[in-house]
């Protein structure tokens, strides 16, 4: 059996006939063969072990439209999508029951899908997403985007490229956070908190055997794809290895709590009422090891004007033990 294809890697021309455009299918064998570039891609669904890839198909109504991202419509059905880009990759995803995404005993960051796990240890309610385009290297995991269903506490390993950054995202339908990232030698500990109750958070940690400190950025909103949605962009927060920082939206998104459980440190605040608005010049916080600093403007309507009301508290959810105004 033959098919014809449209082959973003190299696009049509008229009048041409080369066979290379077409997926060569051995039924009764359950394989198949398609060249994109000199490269000869084969493999069959029950065989991938074999051969190492496989074909997925879409029914022509699912198609036969205008092409668009998954996004909103995972978002909405899943709870929760998870987008690791730039220079990261993750090592491994688990959650607190030990359960691991990929294999265990991988030499690096997972390099193929055969590096999914399959066995009882898997991590369920979760799906790599397949994201393809023209200008991705042959064989290279693209932009890793993930499906996470239900309510779950997950830690991602992520490394990046040394000397330059990469972006770790989350998404549910009440909040949305953006960690940017220096790549280095050894993996960060990333961890998504309890995604689908009143409590998610974020939190970063260094681990102990980084060689030196790293200054990452955060973006956290509430509501996000919403009018109400009300931003805190936080930049050049120093970590150092083996400190955590922990972050939380409070108060339907108008607060924001960040737990240090380190050493003292400080990093930049900005505020953003509403999309599309230019963000309020920088304040600088410095918070002690073993606080929280719960943030918010004294008037979200007019937060380049209100000043920044800053509660330091020795617990997330404990009463404040000093106030002031930046």
């Amino acid at each position: 059996m033959l098919i014809s294809v449209a082959d973003p890697r190299q696009p049509w021309k008229e009048g041409q006939t080369d066979d290379s455009f077409q997926v060569r299918i051995n039924a009764p064998a359950n394989q198949f063969f398609f060249t994109s570039e000199d490269v000869e891609y084969e493999g069959g669904m029950l065989l991938s072990d074999v051969f190492g890839d496989r074909m997925f198909y879409q029914p022509w109504d699912v198609m036969n439209g205008p092409p668009s991202t998954p996004g909103p419509t995972l978002g909405k059905l899943l709870g929760s999508l998870i987008i690791l880009g730039g220079a990261g990759r993750a090592n491994q995803i688990s959650d607190e029951q030990g359960r691991t995404f990929y294999k265990e005993g991988l030499q690096g960051p997972p390099s193929k899908w055969e590096d999914l796990r399959y066995d009882e240890g898997r991590l369920e309610g979760m799906a790599r997403i397949p994201i393809m385009g023209a200008d991705a290297p042959v064989g290279a995991l693209p932009t890793e985007v993930y499906a996470v269903e239900g309510n779950k506490t997950l830690s991602y390993d992520a490394t990046g490229i040394p000397g330059s950054n990469y972006r770790w995202a989350v998404r549910t339908p009440a909040m949305a956070t953006v960690l940017t990232v220096p790549g280095g030698g050894v993996p960060d500990r990333i961890i998504a908190e309890d995604l689908q109750t009143p409590r998610r958070g974020v939190a970063f940690t260094l681990p102990a055997n980084a060689a030196e400190p790293k200054q990452i950025a955060m973006l956290i909103e509430g509501l996000p794809g919403t009018a109400k949605n009300k931003q805190f962009l936080v930049s050049d927060l120093t970590v150092r290895p083996q400190q955590t920082i922990h972050t939380r939206i409070d108060n339907g998104g108008q607060e924001l709590l960040v737990t240090n459980n380190g050493p003292a440190t400080t990093f930049n605040v900005r505020l953003r009422a509403r999309p599309g608005e230019a963000p309020t010049p920088h304040k600088q916080i410095t918070l002690a090891g073993g606080n929280t600093a719960r943030l918010r403007p004294a008037d979200w309507n007019n937060p380049a004007s209100a000043p920044l009301l800053v509660e330091v508290r020795n617990t997330p959810d404990g009463p404040p033990v000093q106030c002031f105004e930046v």
